[in-house]
């Protein structure tokens, strides 16, 4: 008799597929579309699952994704591993009213600011329409200090951000689960990057400090941090703009060779000398595609079959100190297909009846998750 697909494999593909997509993009600053080091981030559903947390295989990128950091990249310490970023284009929708200014950061070298983000995530899950397993609520939170290093005439900065702290609330998940899921988190803390933004809120480059990675596994979790990067600074118009403007702005990401497309919507609600609050929509999308196996999961392949997620929020940054609040709220509904490969029959035992091979199997998931990020920026 041949064994069901578990309800543990089809979710744990479906929740591993979702953090990927998400690119684990509510790191320090990491957000689609909004600011988060100076503003909110805006996360992918998945950044906080507890599968996002165990060791993944990075996420491979596709056309207009950055490259995957290098399997082989922790085996050459000290060594900085140098990301590509995709490029956001942005377009204004209406220039606001007059007095119009440019938006700018204005970076100051020398400058330390210290950043902290809380999140919170909630995940139902249905497995072929029917419940699936119970997947208790998440909260964590992490800091740490940005510093820059140095300021180019155009306004480009290069800054060195050190994270110093990751602390999991897990009170409804297994004990051992929730050790697991600390360990590995606390095994972040202390690791450095260095990145080049400009004053447009653009990130240009990204380098891993593999001085401060501490293990293989540190480095598998990094391979999705430092793909959020590109969206953790306000993308900022070209051109002048006043009380009113809105923009739009759109990237498309890579996880595990699918493309995500962010589209975020901004909408200024007050300026006033380099303050502004901005009231911010955000949707993220991603076509089918089919996955590599997980190798948690060998065997086990998944099939994305759609993926959304909405979102608000609403962000004050002051451009000259960078100091900065933010709060976002974003739903994301990921359905996937998950098919366990067709297994030979076991060897004979003599003396027991000779068991059938087992034939291929599948199921399709549908997991939604509630997110909701506040974060800082200050001295």
């Amino acid at each position: 008799m041949s064994k069901p697909l578990s309800p543990r494999q089809v979710l744990l593909g479906a929740a591993f597929l979702t953090a990927l997509l998400g690119g684990c993009k509510t790191e320090s600053k990491g957000g689609a579309e909004s600011s988060s080091a100076p503003g909110a981030a805006v996360p992918s559903a998945g950044a906080a699952d507890p599968a996002a947390a165990a060791p993944n295989p990075g996420a491979p990128g596709s056309p207009g994704s950055p490259p995957p950091l290098p399997a082989d990249a922790a085996a050459a310490p000290g060594a900085p591993v140098q990301v590509g970023q995709p490029e956001v284009v942005i377009q204004v929708e209406s220039a606001g009213q007059e007095p119009k200014k440019l938006l700018r950061y204005r970076f100051q070298k020398g400058k330390t600011k210290s950043f902290s983000m809380k999140m919170n995530l909630s995940m139902n899950a249905t497995m072929d329409g029917q419940p699936g397993q119970p997947m208790p609520p998440v909260e964590f939170e992490f800091g740490g200090k940005s510093l820059t290093l140095d300021v180019a005439a155009d306004g480009t900065a290069t800054r060195q951000t050190t994270f110093s702290t990751f602390t999991p609330k897990m009170p409804n998940l297994p004990p051992q689960v929730a050790a697991q899921m600390e360990q590995e988190m606390k095994a972040l803390e202390g690791v450095q990057i260095t990145e080049r933004i400009s004053s447009r809120g653009q990130m240009l480059g990204i380098e891993v400090n593999q001085a401060t990675v501490k293990s293989p596994q540190v480095q598998q979790l990094l391979s999705n941090l430092v793909e959020g990067m590109s969206n953790s600074f306000l993308p900022l118009p070209e051109t002048p703009v006043g009380l009113g403007a809105k923009w739009q702005s759109r990237s498309v990401m890579g996880a595990s060779g699918v493309a995500v497309t962010q589209i975020g919507h901004f909408k200024i609600s007050s300026l006033s000398g380099d303050k502004l609050s901005l009231d911010l929509a955000i949707e993220q999308l991603a076509d089918a595609k089919s996955v590599p196996a997980f190798p948690s999961a060998p065997g086990v392949m998944t099939q994305l079959v759609s993926m959304d997620g909405k979102g608000t929020g609403l962000t004050v940054v002051d451009l000259g100190t960078l100091d900065s609040t933010g709060t976002v709220q974003i739903e994301t509904k990921t359905v996937t297909r998950v098919t366990a490969a067709a297994e030979p029959a076991p060897p004979a035992v003599p003396g027991m009846p000779a068991q059938p091979a087992a034939p291929a199997r599948s199921a399709t998931s549908t997991l939604l998750a509630k997110v909701g990020v506040t974060i800082k920026m200050t001295d």
